[in-house]
């Protein structure tokens, strides 16, 4: 079925869906885009990048606690990027 709601209001009602549905109960929550440009889910924001770290992340579980998360592919992808100072110094 579909009903129109606020967007607010609809990503409260998720919230609530998923502490008390498993998850193959889940609805998804859609927005319709006007003009016949499609579909896409915008079900409530669990997880936000933290701006301290470049793999860091902030989650947010059910019941509204925020925890921290450090991505570990990530992480390690970004130490790859970066020079090993201490092996550039050694040669100076």
């Amino acid at each position: 079925g579909h009903f129109r709601t606020t967007i607010a209001k609809g990503r409260e009602l998720v919230r609530t869906l998923r502490r008390r549905l498993s998850g193959l109960a889940q609805p998804t929550y859609v927005l319709d885009i006007p003009g016949g440009y499609g579909k896409v889910p915008i079900g409530p924001q669990y997880l936000l990048r933290a701006a301290a770290e470049p793999a860091s992340y902030e989650v947010e579980d059910i019941h509204g606690r925020r925890h921290g998360y450090v991505d570990a592919g990530e992480a390690h992808a970004c130490e790859r990027r970066q020079p090993d100072v201490t092996r550039a110094r050694g040669r100076d």
